[in-house]
C-alpha cells in the first residue's frame, strides 16, 4: 500500500477533518465536492498539516465526473489505495411533505453517489487491492422521525 486516499465531500465537515488527518500522517489525498472554495480551503489546511495532495470538483451523483476523478488519481497519485465515500446531503420532512424531487436529490446523493464512487474506483483498486469506505449514519440504525428519505437513503 502506497497510502493514497480519495475522498468526495472533502470541501467540509467531516470529509475535512478526515483529509486532515490523514494528511498529519503523510498520506497523499485526491479531494472532492462540489464547493470549489470548500476544496481550496481543506487542500490550504491539508498543506498546513504537512499533507499533499490535488482537488478536483466532483458532483458524485454524476458517474462521467467520477470516472475522470479516478482518471486524475491514476495519473497524479499513481493510483489509489482507499477510497472514502463521504459526500452526503441532510434534509428532512414528514413522508407527506417531500416531494419526489427531494427523494431524487436524496437518493442521487446518498446511495448512488456510493455505488457510483465504488464502480468508478473499482479498476484502481483492484489493482493496488485497496479498501473501500462509505461513510453512512446512525439513520442507518436508528430511524428518525420527519427524516424518512435520509433514513432510506443512509
Amino acid at each position: 500500500m502506497q497510502n493514497r486516499m480519495m475522498i468526495t465531500g472533502a470541501g467540509s465537515g467531516l470529509g475535512r477533518e478526515i483529509a486532515l488527518r490523514w494528511a498529519r500522517e503523510g498520506w497523499q489525498l485526491a479531494l472532492s465536492d462540489v464547493s470549489e472554495p470548500g476544496l481550496q480551503e481543506t487542500l490550504k489546511l491539508v498543506r498546513e498539516a504537512g499533507g499533499e495532495g490535488f482537488i478536483q470538483r466532483c458532483d458524485v451523483r454524476d458517474y462521467s465526473q467520477l470516472t475522470a476523478f479516478a482518471q486524475a488519481c491514476e495519473v497524479k497519485l499513481g493510483g489509489i489505495d482507499v477510497i472514502v465515500n463521504n459526500a452526503g446531503v441532510a434534509s428532512g420532512g414528514f413522508f407527506s411533505e417531500l416531494s419526489l424531487e427531494d427523494w431524487d436529490w436524496q437518493i442521487a446523493i446518498n446511495l448512488m453517489g456510493v455505488v457510483k464512487g465504488c464502480k468508478a474506483f473499482l479498476p484502481l483498486l483492484e489493482k493496488s487491492k485497496g479498501k473501500i469506505i462509505n461513510i453512512a449514519s446512525m439513520a442507518a440504525l436508528m430511524q428518525g422521525p420527519a427524516m424518512s428519505n435520509y433514513n432510506v437513503a443512509k
